[in-house]
């Protein structure tokens, strides 16, 4: 892994997270463990996969559940 990709799960924006939509973080497993914590402490759910054949970390952020829009 080389870079962290945060997006919001359909676009929305949270205002409480300090993470823009689409924004791209350098790769750390400390780095990757403290934006899970911020994410979930805030009280939101979080959906990780790897991205880009592995090159990139995708963090999907929504409130409460992902679905269908």
């Amino acid at each position: 892994m080389k870079t962290i990709i945060i997006s919001y799960w359909h676009g929305k924006k949270y205002d409480e997270l300090p993470y823009k939509h689409n924004e791209k973080i350098p790769y750390s497993t400390e780095t990757r463990t403290d934006i899970i914590s911020n994410i979930i402490n805030a009280g939101y759910s979080a959906m990780i996969r790897p991205f880009d054949s592995d090159n990139e970390l995708l963090i999907w952020i929504d409130k409460g559940r992902f679905g269908q829009k």
